[in-house]
């Protein structure tokens, strides 16, 4: 049977989940940040412009063209 942990490595446990929620926090942050960044450049762009996966997914488009086609983004 395991032992049980003391209150002190319960009490770094809960300090290190901690650390983690707010570094996830963060990225979450930054990955919005740079979304709207590029939604921005390709709303701005003269030119047509699809992001499509790997699969074959639109990943996003200039948004006017999206409403225009009746297209839609994820």
């Amino acid at each position: 049977m395991a032992n049980k942990p003391t209150y002190e490595e319960l009490e770094q446990r809960v300090k290190e989940l901690g650390q983690a929620e707010f570094r996830r926090k963060q990225a979450e942050e930054v990955l919005r940040e740079n979304e709207e960044k590029i939604q921005a450049i390709l709303d701005a762009s003269p030119d047509v412009i699809h992001l499509i996966d790997i699969n074959g997914i639109l990943l996003t488009s200039k948004q006017e063209l999206c409403k225009n086609s009746g297209l839609r983004d994820r």
